[in-house]
């Protein structure tokens, strides 16, 4: 979701949230150099409405990724 692949108005599906269209998308400028904070708010058919973010370099990947650590965890837990 944040490697702004997205525009205004598409719809994405969230596992627990189900089909949403996403409303905005912006970014905020953070101390850390180098970095910004992606925000995404996204209108869900349920009627929720939520903003994701995440802090993100330059126009690299999210800098945390819970996917990424669950893939991580899981990959370890197998080792």
């Amino acid at each position: 979701m944040f490697h702004q692949e997205y525009q205004d108005g598409n719809t994405l599906i969230h596992p627990a949230l189900g089909l949403g269209a996403i409303q905005s998308q912006e970014e905020q400028p953070l101390r850390r150099d180098g970095y910004v904070a992606r925000l995404i708010r996204v209108q869900f058919k349920c009627g929720q409405t939520c903003v994701f973010h995440s802090r993100v370099k330059g126009h690299e990947s999210p800098s945390e990724s819970l996917a990424s650590e669950v893939a991580r965890a899981l990959q370890e837990r197998e080792e």
